[in-house]
């Protein structure tokens, strides 16, 4: 594979990884774009890590939304046929997750800040991207959710010689890439870490872990915040400067709190947001079934949150 040196070498780097076999993936790294950009107003070079799975329409609306907000996208085709799949082969769901790993490998710059497409930015990047990172490989947040892991996960992990004490979500990370290359080819760190722990769980982020834990530097828990736990009004939650990460539940698959209005907000900004109303409606109707039950019963019409907030910010779209 060979790197490719981007446009501006001022601009913020940020880059999002997707494998999208369905074809809808790519609307969520849309959304995580969308919520970058409109959120700073420095110059953002964005790299969309993508294999063959990318459809044309899919990369045209991409494209777009850089066009939209006059940031510069940068599409990198990859593969893992290079590096022999077939004794290393990778799960389907953690095909795209893997390919962060590349890179190093592939961008020609000091650093970048790496965004899950399950994230939503709501704070200006900029604010991430100046974070110095001297003598640190990379910056993150510790994971929020080992107070909840069953006991066998616990074990899993540690079973790879991983302190769970000192572990990091890998979803939002900046990446001190000159430091990295200089040490380590993160694929190939990866293929040993398969073959020695086959039983892995996490896979990807383990390895990370397992390399740079000592060595990270630890950022404020507001740079990689889990959604799903926050019901406060959805009104109080547009103010909060915050990286939100829907990590296990997944707002284009059912409603768990207000915080998932940022989701259909952001991509509301994006060439699919002309769908975002009709594709809201059908997840609240399946996950909130007797509450809009309830409303259509009203002759009032009083919609509750976050009804009345979608029925006038998307009203007359």
């Amino acid at each position: 594979m060979k790197s490719y040196l981007p446009m501006s070498d001022t601009a913020i780097h940020i880059a999002v990884c997707f494998h999208d076999p369905g074809g809808k993936y790519a609307r969520h790294a849309g959304a995580t774009l969308a919520s970058v950009f409109a959120n700073t107003t420095r110059s953002v070079c964005a790299h969309i890590l993508h294999d063959g799975t990318l459809t044309q329409a899919n990369r045209l609306n991409l494209q777009q939304i850089g066009n939209d907000f006059g940031q510069s996208m940068h599409f990198c085709p990859v593969s893992l046929t290079d590096y022999n799949r077939d004794k290393h082969p990778v799960r389907e769901a953690a095909m795209g997750a893997v390919y962060r790993l590349l890179l190093p490998e592939l961008l020609s710059v000091e650093k970048v800040i790496y965004l899950d497409c399950d994230v939503i930015v709501n704070l200006d990047i900029a604010e991430l991207w100046d974070i110095p990172m001297t003598d640190h490989p990379v910056a993150a947040v510790p994971d929020q959710a080992i107070a909840y892991w069953p006991r066998e996960l616990r074990l899993t992990v540690q079973s790879c010689r991983i302190d769970i004490n000192h572990y990091f979500n890998s979803g939002i990370m900046i990446m001190n890439l000159e430091q990295i290359r200089r040490q380590y080819h993160l694929l190939d760190e990866w293929f040993r870490f398969v073959q020695q722990y086959p039983h892995a769980f996490f896979v990807d982020q383990d390895i990370l872990n397992k390399l740079f834990q000592a060595e990270c530097r630890w950022l404020d828990a507001k740079y990689n915040q889990f959604a799903g736990y926050h019901h406060c009004p959805f009104e109080s939650l547009t103010g909060t400067q915050a990286i939100w990460h829907f990590t296990y539940k997944k707002p284009w698959k059912q409603y768990t709190s207000s915080v998932d209005l940022l989701y259909w907000r952001n991509l509301a900004l994006t060439p699919w947001g002309k769908n975002a109303l009709e594709d809201v409606f059908k997840i609240l109707i399946q996950s909130r079934e007797a509450e809009i039950t309830e409303i259509r019963r009203s002759t009032s019409w009083r919609l509750t949150e976050p009804l009345r907030w979608i029925a006038t910010k998307f009203r007359g779209q």
